[in-house]
């Protein structure tokens, strides 16, 4: 994505008309609107802050975004999150995000997630835990997998309150974890 190849897209007439302002900055031009045209985003939680960012990411161009969040829309939520509507209360966020956003610009695709489950398959001890913590603040149910030679760990976090990959692995521990290898380092069998 640092260096697609932009030669063999095309932007349409429409979005020509509908990024005019954006073509004419010495920053974006035609190459910038077609890099933002190829570019993939995940948002995680579709609430206040990701409101305002989803729809200038989906006004801005960006050609695909995923939205993942369990959560369904209240009243209290509306003052802030202003990518819902009155209609939308009772409703997962997900998918009113994806319906109201696409109002504002059918050319961007839109993924969504609701799932409570989230299954880590990286290789990555920052990224674990930041996986963890998204889950663990979400509510939502994590199971972990690492192989390392002929060695599995399959471990499941966050499951009706029980404890999570912090609760397993202190940031020293994990220092001195990262120290003994990881795939890269020590092999893999079953990837």
């Amino acid at each position: 994505m640092l260096n697609p190849d932009l030669n063999s897209l095309e932007l349409t007439t429409t979005e020509y008309e509908r990024y005019n302002k954006h073509l004419i900055l010495p920053q974006i031009q035609i190459e910038g609107q077609k890099r933002l045209k190829m570019a993939k985003v995940l948002c995680i939680g579709a609430g206040g802050l990701a409101s305002s960012i989803l729809t200038y990411l989906v006004s801005s161009g960006i050609g695909l975004i995923g939205i993942i969040d369990y959560d369904v829309i209240e009243l209290s939520n509306l003052p802030r999150q202003t990518v819902y509507t009155p209609k939308d209360i009772g409703f997962p966020k997900v998918n009113c995000a994806k319906q109201n956003l696409s109002i504002i610009n059918s050319d961007c695709k839109i993924h969504i997630y609701n799932d409570k489950l989230n299954i880590d398959c990286t290789d990555n001890f920052a990224i674990r835990l930041l996986i963890n913590d998204i889950c663990y603040l979400l509510g939502k149910t994590l199971v972990f997998g690492a192989v390392i030679g002929f060695q599995a760990q399959v471990a499941i976090f966050n499951y009706q309150s029980s404890s999570n990959y912090r609760d397993l692995y202190s940031i020293e521990r994990l220092n001195f974890t990262s120290q003994l290898g990881s795939c890269n380092s020590g092999g893999e069998f079953f990837n």
